[in-house]
């Protein structure tokens, strides 16, 4: 507390008298003017002022929101659309489409996926999805195969995909090798703005160096946090009227 004529600017004041100007200026909380060596002058009493107001300091930065990979709706009613034949438009409520070649090799996805070509691939519902991989020797994931996905993944953004369907039925490589592979793809993916969904064969690739090799991927699949879907392939033949719920063959054990 201070008593002075004049106000500092910034300094908050209310107007005192008598005995408060004098208890603040004597710095007493006495109710007499007794006892107080300093005589200030009537007027040098008549303000109060107290210290400034502090400023408060700047709010502690709250960090950004980090942008969410391509949203994908919920439900999910996705479709494939294969580019051979005259592909697919889907069911008529899917909110999803699927650009389906079976390649690992992005540059050959994206271009073996010509929307509207006169020979494939109509346009698809969006949010539009490409898949990487496949049930042939072009979609066998490798160490190397899955590095070049992570080195292109701005050919996918470029070409108006929101996300990577990972379709892994034939992996080559170790467990140790694989796992941290496939982690790295799909953390790549999502720094890209990419949903990443993985589907494969029943309940696991149904070719890998080892059924423990399987076995170990899809263990780290489900508790990997940069995964928004998991669609296991429910069929055999492609012709069934209900889902087949049989486990892949290899690992069953």
């Amino acid at each position: 507390m201070e008593v002075t004529d004049t106000c500092t600017d910034g300094y908050a004041c209310e107007p005192q008298s008598g005995l408060e100007a004098w208890s603040a200026y004597c710095e007493t909380s006495t109710n007499t003017q007794g006892g107080c060596a300093k005589q200030p002058a009537a007027t040098y009493c008549q303000w109060v002022c107290s210290d400034p107001t502090p400023t408060p300091p700047d709010p502690t930065p709250v960090p950004p929101t980090p942008t969410p990979a391509g949203d994908l709706p919920f439900p999910m009613y996705g479709y494939y659309s294969w580019n051979w034949g005259s592909g697919s438009t889907g069911p008529s409520d899917a909110n999803v489409g699927i650009a389906f070649t079976g390649y690992t090799d992005v540059t050959q996805a994206v271009s073996g996926y010509p929307t509207d070509a006169s020979w494939c691939c109509p346009s698809l519902v969006t949010p539009k999805l490409i898949t990487l991989g496949g049930g042939n020797a072009a979609g066998t994931f490798t160490a190397a195969s899955l590095t070049s996905i992570e080195a292109n993944l701005s050919q996918i953004t470029a070409a108006g995909y929101s996300g990577v369907v990972f379709d892994v039925e034939e992996v080559t490589g170790s467990s140790s090798v694989m796992v941290p592979a496939f982690a790295s793809a799909f953390a790549a993916c999502q720094a890209a703005g990419l949903s990443v969904v993985i589907t494969t064969s029943h309940s696991a690739p149904y070719q890998t160096n080892t059924p423990a090799t399987a076995t170990a991927l899809v263990t780290a699949w489900v508790q990997d946090t940069n995964v928004d879907v998991i669609s296991p392939q429910l069929y055999s033949s492609g012709y069934e009227t209900s889902p087949d719920f049989a486990e892949t063959n290899s690992c069953v054990n």
